[in-house]
């Protein structure tokens, strides 16, 4: 999603109106390949919602943190499939982040949100230091 898109382009009236509980579940990946695109939608929803943080605008915050929760659900029932305990266990901590963190965006509490987002990270960073061959390709803002 380019800057523009990201900007103004967004589902901010179905954030705003969602509770963050209602997430929608996102059927888990098949194959290596689909799970790789998921993670990358992942880390687009990270990105949107770091750029909405730091330009203090609520309404994108409420966006990501809502599309970061909804995209982390099905992590949950996909590491739970593969049996991974430690894996299912962090992807229900992220999940419960994102959650909490769109909830505080909902309530217009972005230093809340911005401390959930950094646990938030913790647990992303635990899970990838675990598989290092699975490191999605960091992206940076231009």
């Amino acid at each position: 999603m380019n800057a523009t898109t990201r900007r103004h382009g967004s589902f901010i009236a179905v954030a705003v109106f969602a509770p963050p509980f209602a997430f929608a579940q996102i059927p888990a990946a098949n194959s290596a390949g689909d799970y790789k695109k998921h993670m990358d939608d992942i880390q687009e929803a990270k990105d949107d919602l770091a750029y909405a943080i730091d330009d203090k605008k609520t309404a994108q915050v409420v966006d990501a943190a809502t599309r970061l929760a909804t995209l982390l659900q099905s992590d949950i029932s996909y590491w739970n499939t593969k049996k991974n305990a430690p894996a299912t266990e962090l992807a229900r901590d992220t999940h419960k982040l994102a959650a909490q963190a769109a909830q505080q965006a909902q309530h217009g509490d972005l230093p809340a949100v911005q401390t959930s987002v950094v646990q938030l990270q913790i647990k992303c960073r635990t899970c990838h230091d675990s598989h290092p061959e699975n490191l999605v390709e960091h992206r940076f803002r231009k």
